[in-house]
């Protein structure tokens, strides 16, 4: 009987790559169980196994001594491990047809395959919609709205400035200080102002059908647009009428 290490030869090699492949585990060649012991040997000395595979329960021998395979057959189920005895002659040298010849073989002695577990792609598990809580406010994403033309823009102040710079002189330096009706200058002044916070506001608001006409018409498409400068336009409304008519008096 053989014991002790010894080199494993190309027949038993072949049967344990049949069998990695069948089982779809590296099996552990040359193994010793601390229990396979022959009972005539000395006490430190152990019988070889040509491979083990843990996780198939099952251990394979190679060898032709019909004592020693008897040894094997005894002791290996008694530890409830399953036994191939098989010679390396008996098997093709196709790789495919020795691991069905090895798979018949077990399958004859009650032996059935592990489940092997295949590897499963992730799913990403979508996130629950958040539903929203009374009284909490829900952000919603809107598409900003496009930027207004930078010529437009150009045109709309220095358009604006004109207008303000013009109305100013007339009130201020014509009506007020030339001809001294400082009531009706003073009227021009608002509306001047009241022009340029309406356009403005209409401008950031981003209402372009409101921007030309606060700034070519003045205090009362501001009024009547009711733009934040509303109280300015109808103060100036109030100055210029009551400046028109202490100038008819």
């Amino acid at each position: 009987m053989s014991a002790g290490p010894s080199s494993l030869p190309s027949g038993a090699a072949r049967v344990l790559a049949a069998c990695d492949g069948l089982l779809r585990e590296v099996g552990r060649w040359e193994h010793r169980f601390a229990w396979l012991r022959d009972p005539q040997a000395p006490s430190d000395e152990w019988l070889v196994v040509d491979g083990y595979y843990p996780a198939n329960k099952l251990v394979v021998y190679c060898g032709e001594d019909p004592e020693e395979r008897r040894l094997y057959e005894q002791l290996v189920p008694q530890h409830g491990l399953y036994l191939l005895a098989v010679k390396p002659d008996e098997l093709p040298d196709d790789q495919l047809a020795a691991q069905a010849v090895v798979r018949t073989q077990l399958e004859k002695d009650g032996w059935s395959p592990r489940p092997v577990s295949r590897p499963v792609a992730a799913v990403p598990t979508p996130a629950p919609a958040r539903e929203a809580k009374p009284g909490h406010w829900t952000q919603v994403h809107t598409e900003a709205p496009p930027p207004q033309s930078t010529t437009a823009g150009f045109g709309i102040g220095l358009a604006l400035s004109l207008m303000v710079l013009v109305e100013a002189y007339l009130g201020f330096v014509v009506l007020a200080i030339d001809k001294g009706d400082v009531v009706l200058g003073l009227g021009l002044l608002l509306d001047a102002a009241a022009r340029a916070l309406g356009t403005l506001s209409a401008r950031q608001r981003q209402h372009p059908e409101q921007t030309w006409p606060s700034l070519l018409i003045g205090s009362p498409e501001v009024a009547r647009q009711e733009q934040p400068g509303q109280a300015v336009a109808i103060a100036a409304l109030a100055l210029i009428a009551l400046g028109i008519l202490l100038a008819i008096l």
